[in-house]
């Protein structure tokens, strides 16, 4: 209670979002309609750390986010231009689920494409959890504006539960979390 000035109270706004939640303060969350309350997967419990994850930055008065560096921001997304990829012979692409592919699925996340098949495979690799422990079910946050930020409350996520992928930006964004958050926690208490 003393970090966050307070006990950290949650509302329910029945709100249709984009988003699931918005933090408001160092202690205030308001989680909108469709966010995926009691899932069986754990995913709940990791998106309400997220977003205690800016709250916990709200009560630093935004240190945490200073403390991200460019070398642990995700690159930024890009898109197709074109309404529906279509492969050399003029066929929709369709991705593992037999649906077109359209503009909103990103480039980063292609690992090859089999243009005989006309199907898009997507990359279950850990390379493209850009060391986090999973995909949208460990990364909760993508903003362009707010980069910073959402890397925080996601390293955030890993740091609570002691989880993380492999390889390089993991080892990264785990030694980056033990060694700033002791102090972090020290100047939002002392504060």
């Amino acid at each position: 209670m003393k970090i966050h000035k307070g006990v950290i109270t949650f509302k329910l706004t029945g709100e249709d979002k984009s988003n699931w939640a918005i933090t408001k303060s160092n202690n205030e969350i308001w989680i909108h309609k469709g966010a995926k309350i009691g899932n069986d997967e754990g995913i709940y419990q990791r998106f309400i750390t997220h977003e205690m994850g800016h709250a916990f930055n709200n009560a630093t008065d935004w240190e945490a986010n200073s403390t991200i560096t460019a070398d642990l921001e995700r690159p930024i997304r890009t898109y197709y231009e074109s309404e529906e990829v279509v492969n050399k012979k003029g066929e929709t692409v369709l991705d593992k689920h037999g649906n077109p592919v359209t503009t909103q699925v990103e480039r980063m996340e292609i690992d090859h494409y089999d243009e005989d098949a006309a199907i898009l495979y997507r990359s279950e690799s850990k390379y493209h959890y850009y060391g986090y422990a999973g995909g949208s079910n460990w990364q909760f946050g993508y903003d362009p504006n707010n980069r910073q930020g959402e890397e925080f409350a996601d390293m955030y996520v890993g740091w609570v539960f002691g989880k993380w992928g492999a390889g390089d930006m993991a080892d990264a964004r785990r030694s980056h979390m033990d060694e700033v958050m002791p102090e972090l926690v020290k100047y939002a208490y002392d504060k």
